[in-house]
């Protein structure tokens, strides 16, 4: 499962396996790479919404619209 936001430029709604990765995520919609900080929520539009709220949860700061991610194991030595 992953985490779904908001394009603050086309408006389309995308999704990301970890949005914490990185300084910017990718729109699946018009292809433009965002600042992380820039993303909408899926719900309200509030800006910057996603803050974690432990190991899977993600809370919308507006909100509070809760989702989960599932992070991929990391690979053994």
């Amino acid at each position: 499962m992953a985490v779904r936001w908001r394009c603050p430029r086309c408006g389309c709604g995308t999704v990301e396996s970890d949005p914490f990765f990185g300084e910017a995520v990718r729109c699946g919609g018009c292809g433009e790479e965002i600042d992380r900080r820039e993303v909408l929520c899926i719900v309200c539009d509030e800006p910057d919404p996603l803050r974690r709220r432990g190991t899977v949860h993600v809370e919308c700061r507006g909100c509070g619209e809760r989702q989960m991610i599932f992070a991929e194991a990391p690979a053994a030595p």
